[in-house]
Formats: C-alpha cells, sequence, structure tokens
C-alpha cells in the first residue's frame, strides 16, 4: 500500500538460529518496501499523487549484517537513499557488531556506516566502546565522563534495598539518556534523555523487562 503511513515488519516469530531465514525474509521484504517507494515516486513524478519522503528504519542491525552479502545490501542503500528521497535509522548494540566479519573489506565497509552518518546517537556505554568510537568520531573529556556515567550503577543504599524487597524496581541511572553528535567536526555534543508519555508507560508496549516484573497473584520468592 504505496498509500501507508507506516508499514511494520516483524520478524520476532522466526526462531532463534534460523539466520538464513531470517535473512531472506528481510530481503524480500526490502524488495517488496523500496518497490512501494519506487511505485509512490513514480506516481508523483506523474502527477498522480503528492510527493512523498520516507523513512527506513533498521532496528537490531548485527541481525540484519549476519548473513553473507547482507553488508553490500545495507551499503548499497547507505550511499543511494538520497535518490530515493528516504532516510535511514540504523540501530544496534555495539560497534563490535559491525567489526566482527571474516572479511576486512565487509569491517571496513559496516564501519562506513557510522562514518557517513550525519547524526549519530549514543546511549550509556562504557569506556571501552568509547574508545571504539572514538575511531570513527570525536569525544571531549567531559562527554566521556557523562556517557560512562549513564551506564555505571551506584552502589545500593539501605532504601534501594528496601525498595527493592518490596518489589519496587528502580529504572537504571542512565535509562532514556543520549548524546546526540553532529558534524564531522570536534564541536560538542547535545546530551538529552528520553522519556514516554503517559499513553505509553501505561500500555507496557515498550517494557522489555516483563520478565522481572511480579505479576498479579504471585509473591516474591
Amino acid at each position: 500500500d504505496v498509500d501507508a503511513p507506516a508499514v511494520c515488519i516483524d520478524v520476532s516469530k522466526i526462531p532463534d538460529g534460523q539466520s538464513k531465514l531470517k535473512a531472506a525474509i528481510l530481503l524480500t521484504c526490502w524488495s517488496d518496501g523500496f518497490g512501494a517507494v519506487e511505485a509512490a515516486h513514480t506516481l508523483a513524478d506523474a502527477g498522480l499523487s503528492a510527493p512523498r519522503q520516507f523513512l527506513v528504519v533498521m532496528d537490531e542491525l548485527w541481525q540484519v549484517l549476519a548473513e553473507p552479502g547482507m553488508v553490500d545490501k545495507v551499503n548499497a542503500l547507505t550511499r543511494l537513499n538520497r535518490q530515493i528521497g528516504t532516510a535511514l535509522i540504523l540501530i544496534t548494540h555495539t560497534i563490535k557488531d559491525l567489526a566482527s566479519f571474516e572479511s576486512q573489506a565487509d569491517v571496513n565497509k559496516a564501519l562506513g556506516f557510522i562514518e557517513r552518518a550525519r547524526a549519530k546517537i549514543i546511549g550509556p556505554v562504557g569506556p571501552d566502546e568509547l574508545e571504539r568510537l572514538g575511531g570513527v568520531m570525536s569525544f571531549t573529556n567531559t562527554e566521556k565522563r557523562l556517557i560512562t556515567s549513564w551506564s555505571t550503577t551506584p552502589p545500593p543504599t539501605a532504601a534501594t534495598i528496601k525498595k527493592i524487597t518490596a518489589g519496587q524496581r528502580q529504572s537504571p541511572p542512565g535509562t532514556g539518556c543520549f548524546m546526540l553528535k553532529v558534524g564531522e567536526d570536534d564541536r560538542p555534543g547535545i546530551p538529552f534523555r528520553l522519556n514516554f508519555t503517559p499513553a505509553e508507560a501505561s500500555s507496557g508496549v515498550h517494557d522489555t523487562n516483563q520478565r522481572f516484573s511480579l505479576r498479579s497473584g504471585q509473591e516474591q520468592r
């Protein structure tokens, strides 16, 4: 549907270990999705619909790149997206996900994704990860201390232990904290915090820690 406001492809039902199947499904979905993008542009060029721009979000990038050949697919996409009026958001856990290939050529291509990104958003990471990221962007000492502080859990106090014992789990101190780095020079980054709206928080749609929460009628053991 070229008029759909958004399309989400859920591959969570693919069994663990079926990496080749997941890669095949992803390629099929990409072909179908970008075919819809091309169709929308063709209709707009013919004056049959309004011009549109598109946004592609590739979450869990490490799974996308797991199979041979996928690096080349994403690499081509990062170089041609401007011609099809499409912005890209690539999300992964660590820069090591982009440097774990047997081929050095594939490693160079994957690291190029970060180098060519006009905006880079870094969440709470440790000093080793910052050191690796320092190979493709620059950080001031103040930024390094701030980012690593987000990933550091303070020692428990009597008050926090009491809350945990009572079933009141505390959010990690760096939850929602990010650093936005733009440009290719040494300009400082912009720290910000992401907060859920009341509707998002109450729905639990973003809660990936549900298994740690006590269910109604259950006792903590």
